[in-house]
């Protein structure tokens, strides 16, 4: 039994420190990016809306093919009050593929999410990721990976039969006349 201890442990040493000299790292600041008030309809843009590209730095000590997916979301990983976004295809991405990211270099892409034009979706919440990953690379067996989660709320649409009914007002209210005549009234310039 010690033995093989001995033996694992030596193996490890010895080409667990190959492994680490070939290892992969990614990072990113769009852990989570919310947008709000989005209409239905129209396009927008991460890095135009939010000051927020999708930006991915290789960390690690090796040059890495990097790949950018869009996934819906399982129901068991929704962030409670948002609904899984209904198409893939309502996000599009600058750019998902970035070959010989070098270490320290960041690969840069801009989000673009474009709402149809449907009522149907108005007022609702949805949640979207992003997936970056290493590809297959000679001499790199491993392939690393960070999700970014995207948030967007919709704008309620309000029926103009819905709209709160103002009150009218006379003519006489309306052009200010009644307002001076009661001024004068009251600092006493004026009699009925």
């Amino acid at each position: 039994m010690q033995s093989l201890l001995a033996t694992l442990i030596a193996l490890i040493f010895i080409f667990g420190h190959s492994l680490f000299a070939y290892g992969a790292a990614i990072s990113t600041s769009f852990a989570e990016v919310i947008l709000k008030d989005l209409e239905i309809g129209k396009s927008y843009s991460t890095k135009g809306v939010a000051n927020m590209p999708l930006c991915v730095r290789n960390i690690g000590k090796e040059s890495v093919d990097l790949k950018i997916d869009v996934l819906i979301p399982q129901l068991t990983s929704l962030k409670n009050g948002y609904e899984a976004i209904p198409d893939a295809s309502w996000i599009r991405l600058e750019k998902d593929f970035f070959s010989d990211l070098r270490p320290g270099e960041q690969a840069i892409t801009d989000v673009i999410l474009t709402i149809p034009e449907n009522k149907q979706y108005s007022g609702k919440k949805y949640q979207v990721y992003l997936r970056s990953h290493t590809v297959g690379k000679k001499g790199m067996a491993i392939a690393v990976g960070l999700r970014s989660r995207l948030l967007f709320t919709m704008r309620a649409e309000i029926e103009k039969a819905v709209n709160e009914v103002k009150p009218k007002r006379d003519k006489k209210e309306l052009s200010g006349e009644g307002f001076f005549k009661k001024l004068l009234r009251w600092i006493g310039l004026r009699k009925k």
